[in-house]
């Protein structure tokens, strides 16, 4: 039994003796520093958890290369005295302080933070209209100016095209036939256009006039509709009606959005606890005057 015993340790000596001396091993030699495998793998489980994902070769070549450009650098700001002047001084201790801040917020949002599926699946429930692609139209315009070319008011002249316009467009022909069609015939200034996947709250904000008249047409409709300087006929060629996406659809999106208010409401509640535990006094009075 005695021996068992001394031969574990001595397993456990040897496996540990491995692994300290892997730490150790050099990857980087820059100057009077050693860039260790110990180092580097600091390094490399930062990156890779930013990056939530693992470094292929080539990329752990280029982060010991990084490694060392900033090592040498790092002496050489070290030979100019930069470690002794009072601006870097300042930056390296206000550097610190967020640091151990963020450690310290993130330590305490991380335990705190608990929820299920259920309490994202009642947070898209209660914010459907954040997962809703809105109310969508494609569509052909003909544009009828109320002025001719010289300036001319000619409303009533444009009204009548546009309502004839209308008619034809209603009959099946086609909007850019009709545009070259009514160039030749008329002074007015007209112009085709058309429009894809334009959402009602994007045209209810830029032109609520066309949005009035498009979102009231149903697919193949055509309408009417003046604005003040033009009269507009526009033929509905796409509808889509909202649509609710689907919560599996956007299940990592409604997490990232519920994990950041409910953070912020950790992060609220903590600093206040802490307020109340420490006693705080401000002076506004004697802050300095602004350099304005």
């Amino acid at each position: 039994m005695k021996k068992g015993w001394i031969f574990v340790f001595i397993l456990l000596f040897v496996s540990f003796s491995i692994l300290s001396w892997a730490d150790t091993k050099i990857l980087a030699i820059v100057g009077n520093q050693k860039i260790t495998l110990k180092e580097f793998n600091r390094q490399r489980h930062w990156v890779e958890k930013e990056r939530q994902k693992p470094l292929t070769q080539e990329e752990m070549r280029k982060l010991l290369d990084r490694m060392v450009i900033r090592s040498l650098l790092y002496q050489e700001a070290l030979r100019k005295g930069l470690d002794k002047d009072q601006e870097v001084l300042f930056r390296l201790e206000e550097a610190r302080k967020k640091i151990l801040t963020r450690a310290l917020l993130d330590k305490k949002i991380t335990s705190s933070l608990h929820y299920t599926d259920e309490d994202l699946k009642e947070y898209y429930q209660t914010h459907q209209k954040d997962y809703t692609i809105p109310e969508l139209a494609s569509g052909q315009v003909i544009l009828i100016y109320k002025f001719d070319r010289n300036g001319n008011d000619k409303t009533n002249e444009a009204k009548k095209l546009a309502l004839e316009i209308k008619e034809r467009m209603k009959k099946g022909e086609n909007y850019r036939d009709l545009h070259k069609l009514y160039l030749k015939k008329t002074s007015l200034s007209i112009q085709p256009s058309q429009f894809s996947n334009l959402t009602r709250t994007l045209l209810e904000r830029d032109n609520p006039d066309y949005a009035k008249v498009v979102f009231s047409l149903n697919k193949g409709e055509v309408g009417m509709g003046e604005t003040k300087d033009r009269f507009f006929v526009v033929k509905v060629t796409e509808k889509h009606p909202p649509r609710l996406k689907p919560f599996k659809e956007v299940k990592n999106e409604v997490e990232v959005v519920f994990q950041n208010k409910k953070g912020r409401q950790i992060l609220k509640g903590y600093i206040d606890t802490l307020k109340k535990a420490t006693k705080i006094e401000t002076y506004y009075e004697n802050l300095p005057e602004p350099n304005i």
